[in-house]
C-alpha cells in the first residue's frame, strides 16, 4: 500500500528506503520469539514478545485518566490460524479479537488476544467478561479509576469486586443477570408509558440504577443519573427523604405533562 502510486496512500520516506520485493523479502524470514522455546498453550506465542513489549509502552506513555472503559475490537485477518474468529453481524466478521482498555480519548492502555475458549484465567464469580474486565485492570495503580463497560462485561458480581478492589464501575446490565435485585422486566417495562423508570439501591454492596428507561429524549439519561445520584446520596447519608419527594413530584408532573 506504501508503494503505490496514489496520493492517499504512497509514502515517499518509504518507498525511497526499500522496494516493495525487498520489504516482502524481509518480512517473510522475519521472526518476533524464539521458534525452538514457544509456549504451546499460547496461541499467539509467536508474536507474545511484541505484544507484551507494546503494553509496557503503553503503560509508560499513558496519558493517565480516571474515567477508562473495556471494550472488544477486531483485527481484520482472513488466513488460517487457530486464533481467527469469527463474529457474526459485525462489520469486521473473520479476524482477531482484542479486549482492550482505553482512554475515554481513545488510547489504548491494555490489550490481549481472546484464543477461544479456555484462553482467559477465569474467576468463576465473575466469568469471562468479568475476569477480562479484572485481567485488564491488574497492571494499572490500585486505586482511583471508573471503569465503563457494556452489557457482554458488565454483571453484579463485577462491580462488587471493583469496589473491593477500590474501583468504580458503570455498565449495561443484562436482564438475565440481575441476580436477585426486584426491578421490572424488559416486558413488563415495554408495556408501560413512555418515561417511566425503574430503580434500585443497594447501600452495602453495589448500586443498581435504572436498566430501562421508555424515552427517546436525548436529555433523558442525564435526568435519569441526576435522579439516582440524589436518591443515593440521600439514603446513604441517612438525610430527610428531600431526593425522594423530588423524584415524587417529578412523576407526577410527568403524569400531567401525558395528560395534556
Amino acid at each position: 500500500m506504501l508503494w503505490e502510486n496514489t496520493e492517499d496512500s504512497h509514502s515517499q520516506l518509504v518507498s525511497s528506503a526499500m522496494t516493495v520485493n525487498r520489504f516482502e523479502e524481509i518480512l517473510s524470514i522475519l521472526h518476533l520469539a524464539d521458534t525452538t522455546k514457544l509456549d504451546l498453550n499460547d496461541k499467539m506465542a509467536k508474536v507474545r514478545p511484541i505484544l507484551s513489549m507494546l503494553n509496557e509502552r503503553y503503560l509508560q506513555f499513558w496519558p493517565a485518566s480516571q474515567n477508562v472503559n473495556v471494550d472488544k475490537c477486531m483485527i481484520p485477518y482472513y488466513g488460517g490460524h487457530s486464533a481467527k474468529q469469527f463474529v457474526r453481524g459485525k462489520p469486521i466478521r473473520y479476524g482477531y479479537k482484542m479486549w482492550c482498555l482505553n482512554t475515554p480519548d481513545g488510547y489504548l492502555i491494555q490489550s490481549e488476544s481472546y484464543q477461544g475458549q479456555g484462553s482467559v484465567s477465569l474467576k468463576p464469580s465473575l466469568g469471562m467478561g468479568g475476569s477480562v474486565v479484572v485481567d485488564l485492570f491488574s497492571e494499572l495503580p490500585a486505586q482511583g479509576f471508573h471503569v465503563f463497560t457494556d452489557n457482554l462485561f458488565t454483571s453484579l458480581a463485577l462491580i462488587s469486586e471493583l469496589r473491593v478492589m477500590g474501583r468504580h464501575g458503570t455498565g449495561a446490565l443484562r436482564a438475565n443477570r440481575t441476580a436477585k435485585c426486584k426491578l421490572t422486566l424488559p416486558q413488563g417495562m415495554k408495556k408501560q408509558p413512555r418515561g417511566t423508570m425503574d430503580y434500585q439501591l443497594e447501600t452495602t454492596k453495589i448500586w443498581v440504577h435504572t436498566p430501562t428507561i421508555r424515552s427517546k429524549k436525548c436529555w433523558w439519561p442525564i435526568f435519569r443519573f441526576t435522579i439516582g445520584k440524589l436518591l443515593k446520596t440521600d439514603q446513604l447519608n441517612n438525610k430527610n427523604n428531600d431526593a425522594k419527594h423530588l423524584y415524587s413530584a417529578f412523576t407526577k408532573s410527568l403524569k400531567r405533562i401525558r395528560q395534556q
